[in-house]
């Protein structure tokens, strides 16, 4: 089990099989705010053929424990595992949604050197997600999180001393791509075939909004929204001004 402080917070890290409803009860007697569960995926098959050692059941249990003992709640993703279907990780997102974490973190899965894992792709017997697909996959789900006002902390693995990567979705900007791609549809579907005259965005979507590498920056400039016309302030939410 794994603690972080964060903002004055003492927050906890662990598997849904670690908990029961008198331990987060003494957590909390002792200051734990938020516990973040290392899910990974909903789908009892897919947590099985990963050797996890828990079922689905046990997730959701998991998950209402934590709301039982007045915590907050996180949730670790980890799509592309080893029978991980895009059915499932859909699937998996509306579970995240029915279990209404306060945060989440999406790790999609990758290939390092010496793990299990690695053996099974050595052998054929496991393909990772690809790159772009996977950027595709987070990009669905990220809107409807954000909609529910669930935060999504984190994208992709952060660089590590000894992280020997075979193969998966691995890219240093993996969040960015992700987020990206998202703001890129929900602009494109708002707009329509209207035109924007100005726009105001808050400022933290700032480094994502053009796109990693300004990748979004030809989209956007067909709705009419180039650097002149947005500006970003401290509030929430996008305003936008068509024609």
């Amino acid at each position: 089990m794994d603690t972080w402080g964060a903002r004055g917070q003492v927050r906890l890290s662990t598997r849904p099989d670690a908990v029961s409803p008198q331990l987060l009860r003494r957590l909390r007697r002792w200051g734990v705010d938020l516990v973040e569960l290392g899910v990974q995926s909903f789908d009892s098959a897919v947590l099985g053929r990963s050797g996890r050692g828990y079922t689905g059941a046990q997730a959701h249990a998991a998950c209402r424990m934590v709301h039982d003992a007045g915590l907050e709640l996180g949730i670790q993703l980890l799509p592309g595992l080893p029978g991980h279907t895009q059915a499932h990780w859909q699937e998996d997102v509306e579970c995240t949604l029915a279990a209404a974490p306060k945060v989440v973190r999406i790790y999609p899965c990758v290939v390092v050197e010496g793990t299990p894992l690695a053996r099974l792709y050595a052998e054929g017997r496991y393909q990772p997600w690809e790159l772009q697909a996977t950027v595709g996959l987070v990009a669905e789900a990220l809107p409807r999180l954000w909609r529910r006002g669930i935060r999504v902390i984190r994208v992709g693995l952060a660089p590590q001393p000894g992280f020997l990567l075979q193969a998966g979705p691995w890219h240093p900007a993996l969040g960015n791509m992700a987020r990206s791609v998202a703001m890129a549809r929900m602009l494109t579907r708002a707009v329509g075939a209207r035109r924007v005259e100005r726009m105001i965005a808050p400022r933290w979507v700032q480094g994502d909004l053009w796109g990693h590498g300004r990748a979004n920056a030809p989209v956007l400039a067909r709705l009419g929204i180039v650097p002149q016309r947005v500006t970003f302030d401290a509030n929430e939410g996008i305003r936008v001004w068509m024609t």
